[in-house]
């Protein structure tokens, strides 16, 4: 959907539905988020001019309300997923490169015809974004590429899975466009937890903090709606 018209649907409302499954019915919280949504395609339009058509992916962050890292163990985790999330302004491209620019961070780009391993990138979202890539790649995905802008309310460091979110986001973003959903929650929820162990250097990693965000058909709690994914309840790409 071009940009434009997805900020004016956005100006006017046309989204609305979308953002109260998100982020619940209070009028203040979507006034908030309809400029976020537009600061953030604002932003992505001065980084990249070129890119037209965009898609709007969201992926939230989650807590852990009881279990919190027994589940490295095999423990028993009740989890659930929060109204703080990551989104991304996205256009697809066949350059067989993915530039990403996430705000507080240097922009990044991923080159798709190196998808092993690289020591260097230990630690970096540049690896998580490869290691997610590679298990597309290694599933006959073939991925062309695309631009991204990223904001997240979802705090670094903040014990609410952050780089899980990244991940999962990333995930669905490939998963929607160049494989159709195939993948699904609990294979994308796999694959980030893989890629954060083997690519990122993230051991042990847990699984739950992924698998807490796709998982599908929860019924929403009394408290003006729970977040839905794309996957399921939650990952969701507003431009659909």
């Amino acid at each position: 959907m071009n940009r434009d018209e997805v900020t004016k649907e956005l100006t006017l409302g046309g989204f609305d539905d979308a953002l109260i499954t998100l982020y619940g019915d209070d009028e203040e919280t979507l006034a908030a988020q309809r400029k976020r949504y537009i600061r953030a395609i604002k932003s992505f339009e001065t980084i990249y001019p070129e890119s037209e058509d965009i898609s709007i992916f969201s992926a939230p962050g989650r807590t852990e309300i009881c279990g919190n890292h027994t589940d490295h163990q095999h423990g028993c985790v009740l989890a659930a997923a929060i109204d703080l999330d990551a989104i991304a302004i996205v256009s697809f491209h066949n350059d067989h490169v993915i530039r990403l620019q996430s705000v507080g961070y240097e922009q990044e780009f991923i080159e798709l015809d190196h998808l092993g391993i690289q020591p260097e990138e230990k630690g970096t979202s540049t690896a998580l974004v490869r290691g997610m890539v590679s298990q597309f790649h290694d599933m006959g995905i073939e991925v062309g590429g695309f631009n991204a802008f990223i904001t997240s309310d979802v705090l670094s460091g903040s014990g609410l899975s952050s780089s899980a979110a990244f991940e999962v986001l990333i995930g669905n973003i490939i998963d929607r466009h160049y494989n159709h959903g195939r993948a699904g929650a609990v294979k994308i929820a796999k694959m980030g937890q893989f890629a954060e162990n083997k690519y990122f250097g993230t051991v042990p990693c847990s699984f739950v903090s992924r698998k807490t965000f796709p998982l599908p058909d929860y019924p929403p709690q009394n408290r003006k709606k729970t977040k839905e994914t794309g996957s399921g309840k939650r990952n969701k790409n507003l431009s659909d």
